[in-house]
């Protein structure tokens, strides 16, 4: 016969060491299962986006340079945003959502 080790918890409830394993375990699952459920959430949204990735890399491929130049040449007001032209800024985000094959 085995001797059931027991571990108190709060609420003065007993655990075989079996019960606090299968706890434990079952603990990590729902915190995976949440984590895996907020992934997948952010990937569908970032689907949603490939009209806009594809626009973004039309622009790259197209217009970034010129606009970047007459940004550079002080031909755009400050009041434009102007975050696509930061030198790294659109190439990073791209190769970004390239990772997760979008």
């Amino acid at each position: 016969m085995t001797r059931k080790k027991t571990i108190k918890t709060s609420g003065d409830t007993e655990l075989s060491e079996v019960e606090r394993r299968v706890a434990e375990q079952s603990a990590r699952l729902r915190e995976v299962s949440k984590a895996l459920k907020k992934a997948r959430e952010g990937i569908e949204a970032l689907q949603a986006q490939r009209d806009n990735i594809a626009e973004l890399e039309r622009y790259l491929a197209t217009d970034w340079q010129a606009d970047y130049e007459a940004d550079e040449r002080g031909e755009i007001s400050k009041a434009v945003a102007r975050d696509v032209l930061g030198q790294d800024t659109l190439y990073d985000l791209l190769e970004e959502t390239s990772e997760f094959g979008v």
